[in-house]
C-alpha cells in the first residue's frame, strides 16, 4: 500500500457527500413511512459496494458517515444548506494548504460568524464583543445567591 496522494481523498470525500446528499434530497421526495428506510438501505448497499470496488476506503465511509449523522440533527433548511457550503469550504481549504487551510478557513468563519447579528445582538456574545457579566455564566454555570423570586401573582 502505497502513499495515496491528497487529491484522491478529495476526491472520495467530495463524491461520498454528494451521494449522501443525493440519498437526503431523495429522502425527502418519497412521500411515504419507508422512506429512511430506502435511505439507509441505499447507503449501506453503495457504501459496501464502493468499498469492495476500491473506489473508497472504509475509513472514509465512517467519516463521511459520522460526518452525515451529525447533519441529520439539523432540519432547518437555511441551516442545512448553510452547512452544505461550509463543509465543502473547510473541504476545499484541507485540500489546498492541508492544517494550515483548515485553520485559516476557521479563522474566517469566526470572523463571519462574529459579524452576525441575531435580534439586535452580536451572535458571539459574551465572545466577541467581550461581555464580562454575560460571560460569567457562558461557559461554566455558577450557583444563584440570594436571588430575589417574584412570588407575585397577577
Amino acid at each position: 500500500i502505497g502513499a495515496v496522494p491528497k487529491n484522491k481523498k478529495t476526491i472520495e470525500a467530495l463524491g461520498l457527500t454528494m451521494v449522501f446528499e443525493i440519498l437526503r434530497e431523495s429522502d425527502l421526495k418519497i412521500p411515504n413511512f419507508a422512506s429512511s428506510a430506502i435511505s439507509i438501505v441505499g447507503a449501506l448497499v453503495l457504501g459496501e459496494a464502493a468499498v469492495n470496488a476500491g473506489i473508497v476506503s472504509p475509513i472514509m465511509i465512517i467519516v463521511i458517515a459520522i460526518t452525515a449523522i451529525s447533519s441529520l440533527t439539523f432540519t432547518e433548511p437555511e441551516m442545512i444548506n448553510a452547512l452544505r457550503w461550509y463543509r465543502l469550504i473547510f473541504m476545499i481549504g484541507s485540500t489546498i494548504l492541508g492544517l494550515y487551510g483548515t485553520v485559516f478557513v476557521l479563522i474566517l468563519f469566526i470572523i463571519r460568524l462574529s459579524h452576525i447579528n441575531s435580534f439586535t445582538e452580536p451572535y458571539l456574545v459574551p465572545f466577541a464583543p467581550t461581555n464580562i457579566q454575560k460571560l460569567k455564566n457562558s461557559i461554566i454555570k455558577f450557583p444563584i445567591k440570594n436571588k430575589e423570586v417574584n412570588n407575585e401573582t397577577n
